[in-house]
């Protein structure tokens, strides 16, 4: 059984092509990837889909800056989880916080209800959540099926050797927490793709220090 997925983070069409080239098993399509990604135009999305066949997470991020929405903002989010579910997206990446920084669970657990049987992941949001190991057990309630995270700003390695449910995966920067040394944000070529320095996501059996330490080796 494969343990681990490669994903890339692709703002392009070419990039995404590239990305299947070079072994990726999966993408995150979006767009502006230089300032952390925001949500793409539906004309890339369908062009990602005739010039490729790899698995597409979209990421939903209407606009640049915090992850506390108003309603507008929240509306747009999940009329665009719609969608793109009807579309065709494997999955969606979303996430949204309340001002005190605790994940607004109210209004996520509608886009997750939105999404209905597609993949869910919750986005870097958790990042800068005011107490991830709260933030973790409530996305597991929600139904996320995986975190898109560099191990949080504050509690990195308390989180890597945190046990977690058997059924959690968790997505993580295989190289640097920090984004700006990231090459994650760098264009997406064949030849940069196998270098272990993308989004690696980790299915887990056990604990997320045991799947660390394999991904390792590989």
């Amino acid at each position: 059984m494969k343990t681990t997925i490669l994903e890339a983070c692709t703002d392009c069409v070419q990039s995404a092509i590239n990305a299947q080239k070079g072994g990726a098993d999966r993408i995150e399509l979006c767009s502006n990837l230089v300032i952390g990604g925001l949500t793409p135009g539906k004309a890339l999305f369908d062009l990602v889909k005739k010039y490729t066949n790899i698995k597409t997470r979209v990421l939903l991020r209407p606009r640049y800056g915090d992850y506390c929405y108003d309603q507008y903002e929240f509306e747009q989010l999940k009329e665009e989880v719609q969608m793109y579910c009807e579309m065709g997206a494997d999955g969606v990446v979303i996430g949204m916080l309340n001002p005190d920084g605790t994940l607004d669970t109210e209004h996520m657990a509608e886009l997750i209800k939105a999404a209905g049987n597609k993949e869910k992941a919750l986005h870097r949001a958790f990042d800068v959540c005011i107490d991830p190991m709260k933030a973790l057990e409530e996305a597991i309630e929600l139904g996320f099926d995986t975190i898109l995270t560099s191990g949080h700003r504050i509690y990195q390695r308390q989180l890597c050797s945190l046990p977690l449910r058997r059924h959690l995966h968790i997505s993580f920067l295989s190289s640097n927490s920090s984004s700006r040394h990231c090459p994650y944000l760098q264009a997406v070529t064949p030849q940069n793709i196998p270098n272990g320095s993308k989004i690696l996501t980790a299915y887990l059996n056990n604990s997320l220090s045991n799947t660390e330490k394999k991904s390792r080796q590989s």
